[in-house]
């Protein structure tokens, strides 16, 4: 399969993953501040796509969770229905980050949340970011 984005070419593993999907659209971040959330709760970290005058899908490529350095909170990325697809605990210890080489694929017309399923009582500074693509299709 020459010049297929997963043959292995000279060079790096990564130049063989199919991260050139990115390509679809710059990355957008979403940095929201989760510090006051009571175990149980959600915050809402993005807006649906059909939000707009559009449908489309989310596409998450990585996720950050930091804290303070006397706290730590762990919870899930939700979407409306309540399915959980990746979860995260951030410590005095350390911040959590993950990347990926090919996004997960968010329900369509769903927006993100995050569900906090332990937090400390001095977590005054936590925030999660999620890096994500949006798919839209404008409704005719």
């Amino acid at each position: 399969m020459a010049g297929s984005a997963f043959s292995k070419p000279f060079g790096s593993v990564k130049q063989a993953t199919p991260a050139f999907q990115r390509e679809w659209a710059t990355l957008q971040s979403s940095g929201v501040s989760v510090a006051s959330l009571a175990n149980g709760a959600t915050q809402d970290l993005t807006l649906a796509p059909s939000s707009s005058d559009s449908y489309g899908t989310i596409y998450v490529w990585g996720l950050s969770l930091t804290t303070g350095s006397n706290a730590f909170q762990g919870g899930f990325l939700v979407d409306e229905d309540g399915k959980k697809y990746l979860g995260a605990v951030a410590t005095q210890n350390g911040p959590f980050f993950i990347a990926y080489d090919t996004p997960i694929k968010i329900t369509q017309n769903s927006k993100l949340s995050w569900l906090a399923v332990v937090s400390g009582s001095m977590a005054l500074t936590t925030a999660v970011s999620i890096y994500y693509t949006t798919t839209k299709e404008e409704i005719a």
